[in-house]
């Protein structure tokens, strides 16, 4: 999925221009700012909370978890799951339980300054590695008897321009990200692993370069192999353990119950209910959203 996926599709300042209703176009004209600077009613300046949109990246996560939402505990998934994120408002680790699964996905990598934020139940919430970038205490709570942490921390840079917004973000980030990286791999015991794929040169939005990112994690682990095999299944118990695993066929399709409009613009809500392709009682389609 990483390497097939167009991203460029779902990491974006904006949506395609080609997708932009005409009207919408000729408004640019006067009213400018696409990132979502601008000046307030108290004439303070308001800068974005991020400069990419969180909808398509959102949508995207909906569509590879199937829309799971409303799960009470991530315990009774297949595999039990956690996704950490951090809470922009005082920087504490938030561990997501239950939800939505793509809400707490998209909240896990939510990278500061670079994509926005998500509120889940009053939280504003972006990237759990800002505060426990592998949460191996986490996985340990969890009742993990061995636990495989594989370290994507970037190293951060010791000379570098501090003239950009970009690089100064960024460098914030990589500090707060390799500090925190390291304190929790130190509660690392002897039987679990830990993996360190060679990423230098790399970064996580190096979308047209993931082959090759996936391969220098799979060198890494094969470094690994001897400690790995230990914890191998015999072939037959293996593919019982896989057969047991097979995944359900995709629920019955799914219909649009309710729309609900928030509107916030000089426009009436039936103006705005008109021209929206997704109807109530209509099937749901993630490429009509």
């Amino acid at each position: 999925m990483l390497i097939s996926t167009k991203w460029e599709e779902s990491i974006r300042t904006d949506y395609e221009r080609s997708k932009i209703p005409m009207r919408s176009k000729e408004a640019e004209y006067d009213y400018h700012g696409r990132l979502g600077f601008g000046i307030d009613i108290d004439s303070q300046i308001v800068v974005p909370t991020g400069l990419l949109k969180r909808e398509p990246l959102l949508l995207k996560f909906a569509k590879e978890s199937g829309d799971a939402e409303n799960i009470t505990d991530f315990d009774r998934l297949r595999i039990p799951f956690r996704a950490v994120a951090t809470n922009i408002r005082d920087g504490e680790a938030v561990v997501l339980k239950s939800g939505s699964l793509a809400k707490a996905m998209y909240a896990s990598s939510a990278i500061p300054g670079g994509l926005q934020p998500i509120n889940i139940e009053g939280a504003d919430l972006v990237d759990g590695g800002v505060s426990l970038n592998i949460p191996i205490e986490v996985a340990k709570e969890m009742g993990a008897d061995v636990v495989i942490a594989v370290d994507v921390s970037e190293n951060f840079a010791k000379e570098l321009n501090v003239n950009s917004y970009f690089v100064v973000m960024g460098q914030l980030v990589d500090i707060l990200m390799r500090k925190n990286a390291d304190d929790s791999l130190a509660l690392l015991g002897e039987r679990d692993i830990r993996i360190t794929p060679d990423l230098n040169g790399y970064g996580g939005l190096d979308t047209h370069r993931y082959k090759q990112i996936i391969q220098k994690g799979e060198e890494a682990a094969g470094k690994m192999i001897a400690k790995l095999f230990l914890l191998s299944l015999p072939k037959e118990e293996y593919a019982r353990y896989l057969a047991d695993r097979v995944v359900a066929k995709q629920k019955s399709e799914k219909f649009i119950d309710k729309i609900e409009l928030l509107n916030h613009t000089t426009l009436n809500d039936q103006t705005i209910l008109g021209h929206m392709l997704t109807k109530e009682g209509s099937l749901f389609s993630h490429a009509k959203i």
